[in-house]
């Protein structure tokens, strides 16, 4: 692994190819979260301003599928996470 570089790509992959166990201090992870094709639309939203859902082919599995996606990359965080470092999803 390269110190103070970013990966881009599969999380699956880079983590399992390039992150050796115990390296990493910090993982803020934002996963798509499968909202894509339902209706959470905040239009009238008072805190903070209108909000949009997106609805994007890349978040739209099915249960299953999305379950399984997670739970990939999620059971490999503790591994890769040095015994002092924080986690964010």
């Amino acid at each position: 692994m390269k110190t103070g570089h970013i990966y881009k790509g599969d999380c699956i992959k880079v983590m399992r190819e390039h992150i050796k166990d115990e390296n990493i201090d910090l993982i803020y992870a934002d996963p798509p979260y499968n909202l894509s094709g339902k209706s959470l639309n905040l239009i009238n939203n008072k805190t903070g301003g209108p909000f949009y859902k997106m609805n994007e082919d890349w978040d739209t599995w099915d249960y299953n599928e999305y379950v399984e996606f997670t739970e990939n990359w999620f059971v490999m965080l503790p591994e890769k996470l040095d015994k002092k470092s924080s986690n964010f999803v």
